[in-house]
């Protein structure tokens, strides 16, 4: 399981997506855009970006096609289990 430690939402919807740090020091990218969540981590010490185009976590159709809107409580129900995320997000 994947330990996210902080977390931002960086855009509300269309997509929404997030942008924080695993507990190895990785970026992690959220984004949930079309009905699919998407969750990618880059390398430790490296930028955004390489979440970005990094190692996928997670990927899911969760909703319809022109889905693009998600909750944190919502990105945190569909990952249980799987991906561990703080109980609250970064201000």
């Amino acid at each position: 399981m994947v330990k996210v430690v902080e977390i931002k939402k960086t855009c509300d919807a269309l997509p929404a997506q997030w942008e924080g740090t695993d507990e190895k020091g990785r970026p992690v990218y959220v984004r949930y855009r079309w009905g699919f969540l998407w969750i990618g981590v880059g390398k430790k010490g490296e930028d955004i970006n390489s979440a970005v185009d990094g190692q996928e976590i997670f990927g899911k159709e969760i909703g319809k096609s022109l889905d693009g809107i998600m909750s944190y409580d919502g990105l945190r129900a569909v990952t249980a289990g799987i991906i561990e995320f703080p109980p609250e997000e970064a201000k």
